[in-house]
């Protein structure tokens, strides 16, 4: 391997021959090229997990801010598979009868800057009401049918868990694959 790296810049290069690897201690913005023009194949596997099948969703987040959402997704997904979330609801959907689940679920979604329609749920009610303090509606759903149902409808650019809060997470529809696959009963992997 060789490496050089300025001492005054954040860009540095690394050169490594087939079945060699690299760890770095922070996250990166990585590009590969190849003299030969040929596509490579890369493997990137996160840092060892801490024991997440005793900690929130919460903890879980904010223990994995720092990781892409390519490599922090996985833990995230199967926590969410454990719980209902708590998905805000206009008022029309909220008056319905409880422990009915209503023919058309009307969430409550926000553009962002380039236009696109993003889902919000919450992972338990205080987040809930931290981004509702006067009250509001909410439909108790499973992750895995809130997620079925904004996958359906191609406008969701994707789900922000916990918006306005130090644990809020972007889902983006990208990442849907790898949270189906993450979650219990798909290809072994989840709780």
């Amino acid at each position: 391997m060789q490496a050089n790296i300025p001492p005054e810049d954040e860009t540095f290069l690394v050169w490594l021959q087939p079945g060699m690897s690299i760890s770095l201690a922070q996250s990166v913005e990585s590009y590969i090229h190849s003299e030969d023009k040929r596509p490579r194949r890369v493997k990137i596997t996160p840092p060892p997990a801490p024991q997440t099948a005793q900690m929130t969703t919460e903890q879980i987040i904010r223990e994995n801010y720092h990781l892409p959402s390519a490599l922090s997704i996985e833990p995230i997904a199967i926590s969410l598979a454990r719980q209902p979330v708590f998905v805000p609801v206009d008022d029309a959907t909220a008056a319905q009868e409880a422990g009915t689940m209503p023919e058309r679920l009307r969430i409550k979604t926000a553009d962002d800057i380039d236009g696109s329609t993003w889902a919000y749920t919450y992972t338990n009610r205080h987040e809930f009401s931290r981004a509702f303090p006067a009250g509001g509606g909410y439909a108790d759903l499973s992750f895995e049918s809130f997620l079925e149902i904004i996958e359906r409808d191609g406008k969701f650019r994707g789900i922000v868990l916990n918006a306005g809060s130090d644990t809020s997470y972007h889902i983006p529809r990208e990442l849907f694959e790898a949270v189906k696959q993450a979650l219990p009963g798909r290809d072994g992997l989840g709780i």
